[in-house]
């Protein structure tokens, strides 16, 4: 989503994440990333950070690994052509 970048910016909270999921829709608690949702969910409730970090952009490969996401956002799906 275009927005997702705004309200990660809002100054109202110090930690905060953003993900994206590779091959996921809006309906991804039904897909084959059903799991990354639930997995960050957890890490979040039980330690307050996501993959070590209190905040930050995040994104799910395929496999369902999460990692910093350091490119622009939302990231491209893979073999997404770039618009012009």
């Amino acid at each position: 989503m275009a927005s997702n970048p705004h309200l990660f910016e809002d100054p109202g909270a110090q930690q905060k994440t953003v993900s994206g999921i590779a091959c996921a829709t809006h309906f991804a608690v039904w897909e084959k990333q059903r799991r990354v949702p639930h997995k960050a969910s957890l890490d979040w409730l039980r330690n307050t950070r996501l993959t070590g970090k209190s905040t930050g952009m995040f994104r799910a490969d395929n496999d369902g690994r999460i990692a910093p996401h350091t490119g622009p956002y939302p990231p491209a799906a893979p073999g997404a052509r770039a618009s012009r």
